[in-house]
């Protein structure tokens, strides 16, 4: 029995969480070329996802607290942002152009999940990891806190993706395609 991809329970009506056995695989190339398919397809109907409102590239998820999503966030997110550069010494250069981010904040289950604890913790998590700047309108990177009964995920994608690949919403596909 191969178990690579594994259902992982939720204990939460309609949200499905899959595990990777294999740590080769990456739950973000999996979300990309799922919508990239749809998108490439121009509007045909797909049945498989009538029951799918949206999938999320999670990286990681820990107990749901803004401290833990913190600490998730130092975990998940460094390979997206570049170190700060050195502003002094033998190899300092012209001003280098900062890495841009948006945090993207939902919550399911949980009303005592403060959106602003959260996203202050883990903007805070983010700028200790290099030399980045908020955009909420065209990000480089968008990082997804995602709160779900007594846990809380992290992950992030390339913003251009996000904004190409219907921000990862079935519904938002299927609108802008007319399936």
């Amino acid at each position: 029995k191969n178990n690579t991809i594994m259902r992982s329970g939720t204990d939460l009506k309609g949200a499905v969480f899959l595990r990777f056995g294999d740590h080769t695989l990456n739950s973000t190339a999996l979300v990309y070329q799922l919508f990239e398919y749809i998108k490439n397809s121009m509007g045909e109907d797909f049945p498989w996802t009538r029951h799918a409102k949206r999938l999320v590239p999670i990286s990681r998820c820990a107990f749901a607290s803004p401290e833990e999503a913190a600490v998730l966030a130092k975990q998940v997110l460094p390979h997206w942002f570049p170190p700060s550069p050195n502003a002094t010494g033998p190899n300092a250069t012209a001003e280098v152009t900062p890495t841009t981010f948006s945090i993207v904040f939902n919550r399911r289950s949980n009303n005592g999940a403060s959106r602003n604890e959260y996203i202050s913790a883990v903007a805070s998590a983010v700028s200790e990891l290099g030399h980045v700047k908020v955009n909420l309108t065209h990000p480089d990177v968008v990082v997804f806190v995602e709160v779900f009964k007594s846990s809380c995920g992290i992950g992030a994608v390339r913003g251009q993706a996000y904004k190409d690949l219907f921000a990862f919403s079935m519904e938002i596909a299927k609108r802008d395609l007319n399936c």
